[in-house]
């Protein structure tokens, strides 16, 4: 599900659209390639310019997204733990 939209002035100014969704999972990669065709989708739906999906980090999971030809980031963030519990949004 798409968490929130964005925008976001690149490193020449530009303002662009950003899609972010919440920690995807799958079985495999068949499944793997349905999520990011649906991601791609709702992202354009909004118009979206850049996305952001927080996979889990491991190799099963980083290989199904490379096997799918999906753009991943040069520079991840690794997310280790978080307090699913907290409106980080009201901060």
């Amino acid at each position: 599900f798409r968490t929130r939209t964005y925008e976001r002035e690149d490193e020449d100014g530009v303002e662009q659209t950003w899609a972010e969704y919440g920690v995807a999972a799958w079985a495999n990669r068949e499944v793997a390639a349905d999520l990011l065709a649906a991601v791609r989708r709702d992202a354009a739906s909004v118009d979206a310019d850049r996305t952001r999906v927080l996979i889990p980090e491991d190799v099963e999971a980083v290989s199904d997204v490379a096997v799918t030809r999906t753009d991943i980031g040069d520079e991840p963030d690794f997310v280790m733990a978080a307090d699913l519990t907290s409106d980080y949004r009201s901060l």
